[in-house]
């Protein structure tokens, strides 16, 4: 779940000190788990998506049909105004993107370590940064534009915000604490290797999760169901 897009929100716009105004750039082009950073997007953004990536073209179609604009990092690079990473991978945010970002682009980090961000490339442009306020560096680079990292290039919500939001860690640590439970229960029945958790455990948390937050859902009658998993009726 990419449920800690609240505290990831507003770290990166507390931070500078500015508000959410401008175009951002969320690039989860190559994340292996391609729903992380959907929970950030509005519709200022513009998503940065990499052709090569195994999601890539239906994550660039479901996109486009939810009204973003996509286009590859070294297109938005030039025109962006807030960049965050959320891609699980290193350096989607380059030496030649950080060359051609406008004066004050801010960049943050939210899907991995600081690799995501090439740091190096970026001292390599500019010398060393300057701590301009709490979680706020700038690196003036030699055409003289200055580009603002926050938290180190580290996952924004844990260095600059709360952290992870415990109406998340608890969905997190209940799938952890059954997943152990099945263990426990199917002892001797499963052979080495990894095995999915079942859906009906999954389904089970949300539903608790749906009644701990006062909400319910309908239910499938058995005529329903019996019509979703019949090949004998319906078209």
């Amino acid at each position: 779940m990419a449920g800690d897009h609240v505290p990831r929100a507003r770290a990166a716009r507390r931070c500078p000190g500015q508000g959410p105004e401008g175009r951002f750039m969320f690039d989860h082009r190559t994340s292996p788990h391609h729903d992380v950073g959907a929970g950030h997007l509005d519709h200022r953004a513009i998503r940065v998506i990499e052709k090569q990536h195994l999601f890539a073209a239906g994550l660039c179609l479901e996109a486009v049909m939810d009204g973003f604009r996509v286009m590859p990092i070294a297109a938005a690079a030039a025109i962006g105004d807030i960049f965050v990473t959320v891609t699980g991978n290193r350096h989607v945010i380059d030496r030649d993107h950080f060359a051609k970002m406008k004066d004050g682009a801010i960049v943050c980090n939210s899907g991995h370590f600081d690799l995501e961000l090439n740091l190096v490339a970026l001292r390599e442009l500019s010398g060393e940064p300057t701590n301009v306020r709490p979680f706020v560096q700038e690196y003036k680079l030699k055409n003289g534009n200055r580009v603002m990292v926050l938290g180190e290039g580290r996952l924004i919500n844990l260095a600059a915000a709360e952290g992870h939001p415990a109406s998340v860690m608890d969905m997190s640590f209940a799938n952890q604490a059954l997943s152990v439970e099945y263990l426990v229960k199917n002892k001797g029945k499963l052979d080495p290797g990894v095995h999915l958790l079942p859906k009906e455990v999954d389904q089970e948390i949300a539903s608790l999760k749906l009644r701990a937050l006062g909400m319910s859902i309908d239910t499938l009658t058995s005529e329903q169901i019996e019509y979703m998993t019949s090949w004998e009726t319906g078209t």
